[in-house]
């Protein structure tokens, strides 16, 4: 693993580099996260990059229609979904650390923040935390709700739908409610080496815990207009057209919201991990990140010099990163080596225009 480290590391110091960007639409890549806000429906995709070399992207839920997932809010018993509701204005941009969508009213602001986060156990962003904020503009108070419903997949082609700390399958409808809650629930990949699944942190640290969750088939969430009884007869389908198609919702139960007042729900979505995620520490991962970001854009400088300047500092700092690896005595994963290594490709393809 060193030697691979230690060869990159002399091809890095004969590279020279270039200015230019790929990067297109509301889509925001963080180490083996792709997030897609799809502007105009309020639906956002996420994809999990398993081959770096190959740039193989696997969607953590049903992306071949995005407006099957959806946040629904409850406001004095009337609903809007976030994207549909006409009385809401919607816009959305990228961040400093990743992106949001807005919804605006004369008596709401709603924001939508997403920021790639990496589990306890990978060096690498392979999750994100979405940041709902619910802001009261009117003079009055409103009691508002909220319910995220997510169109899983994973799990379907093997039957076991959703797994969670304390079983290991579910295959019938099944509400959990916040006496019982479970620190997380997963939509797995069956017969994966990887384990690999989509995990939803339920309770921790930062987390705003769901007051309860609901496995249910997709269709009968989606048709329910918002509360949902779950029966134990029940499996995943509904015949005659909706076959093996699970999906999960969380509710957030309404709660009064006076004058000037926002009401934050936290959610955790990413790659299953064992060890979970600790988004309070996020902050103290590896800056590789930051460095693949600056391997790949221009920074917005036209003068070929300048250019020139700031890529070669980006070059030093992965540098120092690299050194840093090579002197520890821990062990340096397969995730970090071939993160280097894509940065490493991107400074590769810069440096196309500095022969030219």
């Amino acid at each position: 693993m060193k030697n691979r480290l230690a060869n990159i590391f002399v091809l890095i110091t004969v590279l020279f580099l270039i200015a230019g960007s790929f990067a297109f639409g509301l889509e925001v890549r963080d180490g083996r996260i792709k997030l897609v806000l799809h502007e105009g429906t309020g639906r956002f995709s996420l994809y999990y990059l398993s081959d770096f070399k190959e740039k193989k992207y696997i969607p953590f839920f049903a992306d071949q229609d995005p407006r099957t997932s959806v946040i629904s809010l409850l406001i004095d018993n009337k609903i809007y979904k976030l994207g549909e509701a006409s009385s809401f204005q919607e816009s959305s941009a990228k961040t400093n650390n990743g992106a949001q969508f807005v919804w605006k009213s004369p008596q709401f602001e709603i924001s939508e923040i997403f920021t790639p986060v990496s589990s306890n156990e990978a060096p690498l962003a392979n999750g994100v935390k979405i940041e709902i904020d619910i802001k009261n503009l009117s003079e009055q108070s409103f009691s508002v709700g909220l319910r995220f419903l997510l169109d899983t997949y994973l799990g379907e082609d093997s039957y076991i739908h959703f797994k969670t700390d304390r079983v290991n399958q579910i295959v019938k409808e099944q509400t959990i409610t916040r006496a019982n809650m479970v620190k997380y629930w997963v939509s797995p990949k069956q017969g994966n080496a990887d384990q690999f699944g989509l995990e939803c942190i339920t309770t921790g640290k930062g987390i705003t815990v769901p007051d309860s969750i609901v496995f249910a088939n997709w269709k009968r969430l989606n048709d329910s207009s918002w509360s949902y009884k779950t029966s134990v007869s029940r499996n995943f389908s509904l015949l005659p057209y909706s076959i093996n198609d699970s999906a999960v919702a969380q509710y957030y139960n309404p709660e009064n919201l006076s004058k000037n007042m926002t009401r934050k729900i936290v959610i955790v979505l990413g790659k299953y991990d064992a060890k979970g995620y600790d988004i309070s520490s996020n902050q103290n991962k590896t800056n590789l990140n930051s460095l693949l970001k600056k391997a790949v854009s221009g920074e917005g400088i036209s003068d070929k010099y300048l250019s020139a300047q700031a890529d070669l500092s980006t070059v030093n700092k992965l540098l120092v990163q690299i050194d840093d690896a090579l002197k520890s005595y821990e062990t340096i994963s397969n995730d970090k080596v071939e993160f280097i290594e894509e940065i490493l490709n991107g400074l590769k393809e810069k440096s196309k225009k500095y022969s030219q």
